[in-house]
């Protein structure tokens, strides 16, 4: 059998890196777990960003943009490094 990528693998440009679903949570989850935000519209408050967008990082409907990675360093000190690390 051959194995297909999941349906929610998400690509950007070609020289861009491919973000899975699974992985981008686990983004969302280790920020949520370090800085002790209860949940997702917690996060969305924090960062100042759309509940929607949060959401549909999540869901992997959207990449995390480099925005995205940005905000979480202006915001909570994270350091690029060990934000990209956990993409």
């Amino acid at each position: 059998m051959i194995s297909q990528p999941h349906p929610s693998v998400a690509l950007t440009g070609a020289s861009a890196p491919v973000f899975l679903f699974g992985v981008t949570m686990q983004l969302l989850d280790a920020i949520k777990e370090q800085y002790s935000i209860k949940n997702d519209a917690e996060l969305s408050r924090t960062l100042d960003v759309p509940p929607p967008t949060i959401s549909k990082i999540r869901s992997g409907r959207v990449n995390v943009s480099a925005d995205i990675i940005l905000r979480i360093h202006e915001v909570l000190g994270m350091p690029v490094a060990d934000i990209r690390a956990l993409l």
